[in-house]
């Protein structure tokens, strides 16, 4: 199962690709879907990021087994 979800974000080009960075090297399963970025100034030092996320939701073991084991 995945679940989705909508990031919303504003800052400098600095702080907003650590952002993605760190999202990206975080030991959850996710994916970017889709990655919008514009500015917020007239001289691009402030930027807006939208991104588009899905997530792997993991079924623990024990989990897994009582459900197949009902069915």
């Amino acid at each position: 199962m995945t679940l989705e979800c909508r990031v919303e974000a504003a800052g400098t080009l600095s702080t907003l690709s650590r952002f993605v960075y760190e999202l990206e090297k975080a030991p959850m399963a996710l994916r970017l879907q889709s990655v919008e970025l514009s500015s917020r100034d007239n001289d691009g030092q402030q930027l807006a990021l939208g991104l588009q996320v899905s997530g792997l939701v993991l079924t623990p073991q024990n989990e897994r087994s009582s459900t197949t084991s009902r069915k």
